[in-house]
């Protein structure tokens, strides 16, 4: 994360109202894009990876709304919250990430009732003559989320000029989207409940 510095120290991440864990967290001051939704229980914030790839962290006003703001989220184009995004200064702490996953691909087109796509009786005859059988497809990701090693220390980070920068930390459960900006295709999607053993 271009710009974000690892806080000293480990930070509570607020698990539920009662629980929390001792993460790392990072942190970063400067201008990202920002959307606070009453209605809707949530805010919205996004920093950018890359050119065209974007961050988007999606934090209900109160731990206990997560169920409320996923459902909300995977029932709606959520990339259209990106519209109602604007400029602001922030001070955005996060904690730092490792997800892994993986799964096999032929569980998922057996519940998407299209088991014989990859599986005994799927049809290889254009990739050889001889009789190909699919065995395995597994598919495993790796997602870090990890401070700049060039990035200064936390203290001696400068405030952006202009308005005093509002303070958003993610310290309790949240939803995660990486995303690209052109295509709005999807890499990943997830959530935060305890960052020691991150979805």
């Amino acid at each position: 994360m271009k710009g974000f510095s690892l806080l000293p120290g480990l930070q509570e991440f607020w698990v539920d109202n009662t629980t929390s864990v001792s993460v790392p967290m990072l942190s970063s001051t400067g201008t990202f894009q920002y959307w606070s939704d009453a209605q809707s229980n949530l805010s919205v914030t996004r920093v950018p990876l890359s050119e065209n790839v974007n961050l988007l962290l999606i934090q209900p006003h109160c731990a206990s709304a997560l169920r409320e703001v996923e459902a909300l989220t995977f029932q709606h184009d959520f990339l259209r919250w990106t519209k109602n995004l604007s400029p602001r200064a922030i001070r955005l702490t996060l904690p730092q990430l490792v997800l892994r996953g993986s799964y096999d691909l032929q569980d998922l087109l057996a519940q998407a009732k299209l088991p014989g796509l990859l599986g005994p009786k799927a049809n290889l005859g254009k990739i050889s003559d001889a009789d190909l059988r699919v065995g395995q497809v597994l598919n495993s990701v790796l997602f870090e989320v990890k401070a700049d090693k060039g990035a200064q220390p936390p203290e001696s980070v400068q405030q952006p000029a202009g308005p005093e920068a509002l303070d958003v930390t993610l310290n309790r459960p949240f939803l995660f989207a990486v995303y690209d900006q052109e295509s709005t295709a999807l890499h990943f999607l997830g959530r935060v409940a305890n960052p020691l053993s991150a979805l």
